[in-house]
């Protein structure tokens, strides 16, 4: 008798396991649209944000693109390949272009081409002040490719697309 309700209670532990496990997994969807989000916060600066504040957001975006990433620009004819270094280093550029910037990820579509592949289309967003006072604004259609690497997924490539205009 004893051990017939130890067995159920290991099995009603299981069960409650196993469901909370289901419940509060993330799911892929889930974390390449957290990439998406975590690509606008590190690429956001405040006025006055300090040189180490910005080396560590700088870190972060290295950390969220595979090492052989290229990154395109619809203005640009270029598809630059690089490694992490060398984006965190272009990141500090950039952070030196404005007195303040926010990056924003809107409208985050997601699917998945391939088991371990993920497309995120999604509208980004760019306001700031660059360092002589002026405000700039744009708004461009981003599309990153996304592989999973020893099970995180990492952006393959980002690529800027004319706006369309609806």
């Amino acid at each position: 008798m004893r051990t017939k309700k130890i067995i159920i209670l290991l099995l009603a532990a299981a069960v409650i396991a196993g469901i909370a496990v289901y419940f509060f997994r993330e799911s892929d969807t889930r974390a390449v649209v957290k990439i998406t989000e975590k690509l606008a916060e590190y690429g956001t600066k405040s006025a006055g944000e300090g040189n180490v504040s910005l080396a560590v957001k700088s870190q972060g975006i290295g950390k969220l693109f595979a090492d052989d990433a290229t990154i395109s620009l619809n203005k640009a004819p270029v598809f630059e390949s690089f490694g992490p270094a060398e984006l965190v280093g272009n990141m500090m550029r950039y952070f030196g272009c404005f007195q303040s910037v926010r990056l924003g990820a809107e409208d985050v579509h997601v699917s998945f081409p391939a088991g371990n592949e993920a497309l995120a289309v999604f509208e980004g967003t760019l306001e700031g002040t660059i360092i002589n006072k002026e405000k700039v604004e744009a708004e461009e259609t981003v599309v990153c490719r996304l592989k999973k690497v020893k099970g995180d997924w990492k952006i393959v490539s980002l690529k800027l697309e004319e706006k369309i205009k609806q």
